[in-house]
């Protein structure tokens, strides 16, 4: 008896998931798609004036373009400063439009990073630890195995991050077909939401699960910094002066990053520093204990945290005038 209800159960899991692949594999084509359009249209309208990217994920979007733009203007350097943030941004994403970052002409791409965007999200760190005696099957693994059968092609993170990509699908049909055409804005893929500009006590904040920690290969291993590196080269060889930062967390996130994570981390920064002749300037910690956050991992879009657009703003200037 206890092996047939094994069995239903396993079958209905199975069914389930596949369905959930179809799902996702055509939201997150549709989004997918539909982002590079945006990205595309946005490029394409740009002037020749001097430009200046901010490149990255939602951890920029507290980033103000207009503000850096006019303290850069006030010491006399005349940008036009766009915050090209993308929520939940990849960079074996963003590798793909690099040739339309790069025939849009910028002077300089300031580009934010952190440790996730180096994580291999498909093994989990204490996956061992979960695993207990079951005569059935491991479903990490399975799914795991079943996903890799999928080929490259299958975005075996997107699964991760559903209400994400659903809240990214769902912007995509709600849009007004003028709002692609006229998105000659400062932040032009992104749009903020009540959510974002809350701030939530820092003592509230809740921490990442140890076990959502992937784990982040090392430099030799890393296909991310494979990524990253390729559009650093092609920037570098299209005279695009490059700005990397590494983007801040809370206190209550960096207390629960896997110590493992954060050296290989530091190796793939050095790496990247050292190969590229560029100094990485680090604001990992920086905001970590104000009281700035809406969650673990963003700053809250407030006065409060302009702070963050000053700093970006000091570092631009001094690697212009240096």
């Amino acid at each position: 008896m206890n092996s047939k209800i094994g069995i239903t159960v396993l079958g209905a899991s199975i069914t389930s998931f596949l369905i959930l692949i179809l799902i996702t594999g055509y939201l997150n084509e549709t989004v997918t798609e539909d982002s590079r359009y945006v990205q595309q249209k946005f490029y394409e309208q740009l002037d020749t004036n001097q430009k200046i990217f901010l490149i990255g994920s939602s951890h920029l979007i507290a980033l103000n373009a207009t503000h850096i733009q006019d303290y850069l203007k006030n010491n006399h350097q005349s940008y036009e400063v766009y915050n090209l943030a993308i929520g939940g941004d990849k960079i074996n994403e963003r590798v793909k439009t690099v040739d339309m970052i790069i025939h849009s002409k910028p002077d300089i791409v300031v580009y934010g990073i952190a440790s996730d965007d180096f994580v291999d999200r498909r093994s989990l760190k204490n996956v061992d630890d979960q695993k207990q005696q079951n005569y059935m099957p491991d479903p990490s693994g399975f799914f795991h195995d079943m996903l890799t059968s999928f080929g490259s092609n299958f975005n075996y993170e997107s699964i991760e991050h559903p209400r994400e990509l659903v809240g990214n699908f769902l912007f995509k049909i709600t849009e007004q077909p003028n709002q692609i055409d006229n998105r000659q804005t400062s932040m032009p893929f992104v749009s903020i939401t009540d959510e974002e500009v809350k701030i939530i006590d820092k003592n509230e904040l809740k921490p990442r699960p140890y076990n959502e920690f992937g784990i982040i290969q090392t430099p030799i291993k890393n296909k991310r910094l494979a990524e990253f590196k390729e559009i650093l080269k092609e920037l570098k060889n299209n005279n695009i002066k490059i700005i990397i930062f590494t983007t801040p967390y809370s206190r209550v996130f960096l207390d629960s990053i896997p110590s493992s994570n954060t050296a290989t981390f530091n190796l793939i920064l050095k790496q990247i520093s050292d190969e590229f002749n560029v100094k990485i300037y680090s604001l990992t910690y920086r905001y970590a204990d104000l009281n700035i956050w809406h969650d673990y991992q963003h700053l809250a879009i407030t006065k409060n945290s302009i702070i963050y657009s000053d700093d970006i703003a000091k570092i631009i200037l001094t690697e212009i005038v240096t």
